[in-house]
């Protein structure tokens, strides 16, 4: 696994497949392995376009790399997520609000991707990012009803009279849970956080996701749109996650606090 945070113009692919220069910070470690890094997955991706054995991947600059101002991380399925410049700053993160803001927006948004290598797609990859199906069948199969659970809660959903698509928005639903768990473990293990702290923590994660939008657009993206709408992001993904109910003392047997919940990672 690794990480890749965009500051500038990131690589692209010249007709004969070699590398341009990348600009960016592979975490901590020096440029020579950021470069090494970028140089290894671009030639993951090229091998990946030429196997059959492979899904196809799309090789277009736009598509593979997002602009450093693009707020919007991503995984690749060679087992790495890759995190513009544009979103380490304010709300989503910034070393003057508090660390709990942090956790619970961009930690909960880089646990999503990071999740996206377990969800109903991601989860056909190995190690070396083939496409092989590595799980044996029991795993499989309690993956698949687990994943049900999700699939279902979010189809009992609907938008301005348009029904949510459970299997449409399944993977990001996934990662959804997944990355609040692992922002919320790293938060609680890390800060050991009082009780406002773990207060703000949430906040953080449903501002994450406020939008304003038209009814009309957004009956839309119900129809297309792989995302679950916002509002679910948020109450779908909280309402599975028990220290929610507890920080906020939601009543037993209500919607964010119900007797049933669905657990996969």
């Amino acid at each position: 696994w690794f990480g890749l945070v965009w500051f500038g113009l990131v690589w692209g692919l010249r007709r004969d497949g070699k590398v341009c220069e990348s600009v960016c910070f592979f975490f901590r470690v020096g440029e020579s392995v950021c470069q090494t890094a970028v140089c290894e997955v671009v030639g993951l991706e090229t091998q990946g376009a030429r196997n059959p054995n492979r899904q196809s991947l799309n090789l277009d600059h736009q598509t593979l790399n997002p602009h450093p101002q693009t707020p919007t991380p991503l995984f690749s399925q060679v087992n790495g997520i890759f995190i513009p410049a544009g979103i380490l700053q304010p709300p989503f993160y910034s070393r003057e609000q508090a660390v709990a803001r942090n956790y619970g927006s961009v930690g909960a948004i880089c646990g999503h991707e990071m999740t996206h290598g377990f969800d109903d797609v991601g989860r056909e990859y190995d190690g070396d990012g083939n496409r092989n199906g590595w799980w044996p069948p029991a795993v499989v199969s309690a993956f698949q009803e687990r994943a049900e659970c999700i699939s279902d809660l979010f189809s009992s959903y609907s938008l301005f009279g348009a029904q949510v698509n459970g299997p449409l928005v399944l993977g990001e639903a996934i990662a959804d849970s997944g990355g609040l768990k692992y922002a919320w473990e790293s938060f609680v293990k890390a800060e050991a956080p009082d009780p406002i702290q773990k207060k703000l923590f949430f906040i953080a994660m449903g501002q994450t996701w406020c939008e304003k939008q038209t009814a009309k657009g957004a009956t839309a993206e119900v129809l297309t749109d792989q995302h679950p709408p916002n509002k679910f992001r948020v109450i779908g993904t909280l309402s599975q996650f028990p220290p929610f109910a507890e920080t906020f003392q939601c009543p037993a047997d209500t919607q964010m606090n119900p007797p049933k919940r669905c657990h996969l990672w």
